[in-house]
């Protein structure tokens, strides 16, 4: 297992957090610094799937977002 670095250029979102099929699609809660929400999770080898789960400012709900940079995308995945 590897510490992975995830990171999100989001400076108006008022909250993110990580999603994954290695975290059983639990949250994965992120720090907010200069624009940016990261966190650092152990990742065994393989692939793995993953969205950011984010609150806009004002806003009670939450919506799932892809990655921007993401270097393989399957959208028939349901969480």
């Amino acid at each position: 297992m590897s510490p992975i670095n995830f990171q999100l250029f989001a400076p108006t979102i008022a909250e993110a957090t990580l999603i994954g099929s290695f975290s059983e699609w639990k949250d994965i809660p992120m720090t907010f610094e200069n624009g940016t929400f990261h966190c650092s999770t152990e990742l065994s080898d393989g692939d793995h799937e993953y969205k950011f789960h984010i609150r806009r400012q004002n806003e009670d709900q939450w919506i799932d977002v892809i990655d921007p940079y993401v270097s393989k995308y399957e959208p028939t995945r349901n969480t």
